[in-house]
């Protein structure tokens, strides 16, 4: 039947129907009252009583039958939701492959349905759609199937909002991520002629230049004004006006998030543009630019509580990525699309980019509605973590339902090794060389009993209890193993058995994986004991190394030398430098706050190997010796 036929006769009621060929054979009504009275075609009921048809209702059956139908659209859509989807073409195929190998009856070209069968099957169910999905890496599949790092991360964050009385008030709790902002549009499309091999936009730049903007949000709505972080040497004037009021800009060299410009974010913006009530909560991924000591010190001081996403867990987890982000980019393009309209050919220069900028903060997309639906889909306000952990077991379902064999063999399916002259079978395949090994399936981490969530309207203070969860894959499957045709099961057991993994002959991925790199792949609260004395123990290490490297600093002679993370000694015989041109106007000492410009009074100095402060000699408790091969940290850094 062709997509375009239109039916000549209405359909009728198959019940109607019924009841009009029984007054019909008892007599009690004629053929044309009857058809009247029913709502039903006169020749089709004639048809019915005499005995010329036999089925009620109209068209032929279909293939597979409504059962299967319906049991292959649960499947299809449980793929999807589970990161393995499957294309139009591909459900053709396995559909003939399944017909073939049933022995069903059907009326399909060469034994592969056509366009037409698929149009008719989606519209029999209408909850299937065709979207092009997002490209997601293995590292991040492994990590939202990996149900233990989210309930540690779920316990994590309720024992910090509970203990710091901030889990009914999101005003508290804050997401910060960068993201680049393209100059020039992409994502929108064009009316053109059918049939046009190459279709361009004219642009003003390279299309592919981008502007980092730090932005964050809170769990009650609202937006703090962005970071600009242009790529450069040095910031102009220009290129920080008329931009969102309270937009702070920086530059570093390449245009990325770097460790002292998270810094200036967290102490010359986040801070000012927060309330003053405390304790608040900060979460973001754990780059490596996000997480310092200097920024752990600070974090501390104002009483912040900074909170470490799992890793690869962002797409899930991280509420600007989930619920704002998106419509914030598709609103940027339309702006950038209206910007190359009334100016054709010219780019979007630095000095332009804070006016647009403006215009996209004053937007619907930021903010409001989307940030709580963003904070709300992560399921942490409301406290609700049953959707993810739900969403956790779905994928080790599928994982748990593919077959797994305990000896993988590179042998071809129903034929045997050859054995050699020294005994031992030998290894053959069906062009006579070694297979590579291969590894195209995504293998899932181990299941761990894990925690069943309270739902929204539940208690957040209650414990998450232990829920069983399906076993996961331990070893990969070899497609010598695996049975493309099955004899017996279901549409859907025939579905997922397509998607058993290749052979890996690989070594187990995570056997040289060190404990703590495991660790890291947890959330963690930064500004615990714990970690902070981590990072001051990592700090430590790295300067001893690195001092090591460079040796000590030699206090003799005149002029300045270099030690461990840049201490410096100033001996007395140095009075006649020019220390006005080494340091900056306010120069004091850590310790009793005197100005080190002033040589009578400071005879030498020595550098703090964590915040790169300077105190005097005297007030370090250090000797000559020790400050000239020992590292030194400061009081502030290092209580005693």
């Amino acid at each position: 039947m062709g997509r375009n036929y239109v039916r000549k006769r209405e359909m009728y009621d198959t019940a109607a129907m019924e009841m009009a060929v029984q007054q019909c054979r008892k007599g009690r009504m004629g053929y044309k009252k009857a058809a009247k009275t029913f709502n039903v075609n006169l020749y089709t009921l004639k048809d019915q009583v005499r005995g010329k048809r036999t089925k009620m209702g109209a068209g032929r059956p279909t293939v597979l039958g409504p059962e299967v139908e319906n049991e292959l659209a649960e499947c299809l859509q449980f793929l999807a939701n589970s990161g393995f989807g499957f294309t139009r073409q591909e459900v053709k195929e396995h559909v003939g492959e399944y017909v073939v190998t049933k022995g069903i009856d059907h009326v399909f070209t060469d034994g592969l349905p056509g366009d037409d069968w698929m149009h008719d099957f989606e519209k029999r169910h209408p909850q299937l759609t065709c979207r092009k999905p997002e490209q997601l890496k293995k590292t991040r599949v492994k990590a939202i199937t990996n149900r233990e790092i989210f309930e540690d991360f779920f316990e994590l964050f309720r024992k910090l909002c509970n203990e710091n009385n901030i889990m009914n008030n999101p005003s508290r709790i804050y997401n910060v991520d960068e993201s680049g902002f393209p100059l020039d549009a992409s994502k929108s499309k064009v009316l053109c002629q059918k049939g046009v091999k190459q279709l361009f936009n004219v642009i003003g730049g390279s299309g592919r230049e981008q502007i980092t903007v730090n932005g964050c949000c809170c769990a009650d709505g609202t937006m703090l004004p962005p970071y600009v972080i242009y790529a450069a040497k040095n910031l102009r004037l220009k290129w920080t006006e008329d931009g969102p009021e309270g937009t702070n800009f920086n530059t570093t060299d390449k245009g990325w998030m770097e460790k002292e410009c998270f810094l200036d974010w967290f102490t010359k913006h986040f801070i000012p543009n927060i309330p003053p009530a405390r304790p608040v909560l900060l979460m973001f991924d754990g780059h490596s630019s996000h997480i310092t000591l200097k920024l752990v010190i600070e974090a501390r001081k104002e009483n912040v509580i900074l909170l470490k996403l799992p890793s690869n867990s962002t797409s899930v987890l991280q509420p600007l990525d989930v619920g704002v982000y998106g419509p914030v980019k598709v609103a940027w393009d339309k702006l950038l699309l209206k910007f190359s309209r009334q100016n054709l050919g010219a780019p979007l220069t630095k000095e332009l980019f804070p006016g647009l900028l403006k215009q996209l903060w004053a937007h619907e997309a930021v903010g409001g509605q989307n940030v709580k639906a963003g904070f709300k889909k992560c399921g942490l306000v409301p406290f609700n973590p049953g959707p993810i952990l739900n969403k956790c077991d779905n994928q080790l379902e599928l994982v748990a339902s593919i077959p797994t064999p305990t000896t993988p063999s590179s042998t071809p399916s129903g034929e045997s090794a050859p054995s050699t002259s020294s005994g031992e079978s030998a290894p053959s395949t069906s062009s006579g060389e070694s297979a590579p090994s291969t590894s195209s399936g995504v293998s899932a981490p181990t299941a761990s009993s894990g925690l069943s969530a309270p739902t929204a309207s539940s208690d957040a203070s209650a414990p998450l209890t232990r829920a069983a969860t399906p076993s996961s894959l331990e070893e990969p499957c070899s497609p010598a193993s695996r049975s493309s045709t099955p004899s017996d099961g279901s549409i859907k057991d025939f579905f997922v058995k397509k998607l058993t993994p290749l052979l890996n002959t690989r070594k187990n991925e995570t056997s040289g994986i060190r404990s703590k790199a495991v660790k890291r792949q947890f959330a963690e609260s930064l500004t615990s004991d714990e970690c902070y004395q981590r990072l001051l123990n990592e700090q430590t290490e790295k300067a001893t190394k690195k001092g090591k490297g460079k040796g000590a600093a030699n206090i003799k002679g005149k002029g300045k030398k270099k030690g461990g993370k840049g201490k410096l000694l100033l001996d007395e015989s140095d009075s006649d430098m020019d220390i006005e041109d080494e340091f900056p106007s306010k120069f004091n000492c850590l310790m009793c706050d005197v100005d080190l410009h002033d040589v009578r009074k400071c005879k030498m100095s020595v550098q703090c190997d964590i915040c790169d402060g300077w105190c005097r000699l005297s007030c370090s408790e250090m000797s000559v010796e020790e400050a000239a091969t020992d590292d030194f940290h400061c009081k502030k850094c290092v209580p005693r």
